[in-house]
């Protein structure tokens, strides 16, 4: 059931699909050789249905991306779990201080990144 679309992109690279385990509808990029293109959908396409079946294990949520704010608070909980021989105190506190420096430069960046995508569809 796996396919490779018609057009193709710029560069001269085919457009794919193929049906996941939960029955959604994937693209994905292949290469300028629509065979190659089309041997790796059905590859793709089998691991899941491998996965549907039930031979291969479902994707575990903990796999999916999570926010930095709850990884670094995790990250920092685990550190002073470990106790003192570990995490001394002025440790912890330059650790805090670099988290709180990366957090807001990161906040930065996405407002900058959020503000270019308004502007180029305002246009």
């Amino acid at each position: 059931m796996a396919g490779v679309c018609n057009k193709k992109y710029k560069d001269g690279k085919h457009r794919a699909w193929y049906m996941d385990w939960k029955g959604k509808q994937v693209f994905f990029r292949g290469t300028t050789n629509r065979k190659e293109t089309q041997r790796i959908a059905d590859l793709k396409e089998d691991y899941q249905q491998r996965i549907k079946v039930g031979d291969i294990p479902p994707p575990k949520a903990s796999d999916t991306p999570r926010e930095i704010g709850e990884v670094v608070q995790e990250y920092l909980d685990w550190g002073k779990a470990q106790g003192r021989a570990r995490w001394p105190g002025v440790e912890s506190d330059s650790r805090r201080y670099a988290n709180q420096a990366f957090d807001e430069i990161l906040a930065e960046a996405i407002e900058f990144d959020d503000a270019t995508r308004r502007h180029a569809s305002e246009s």
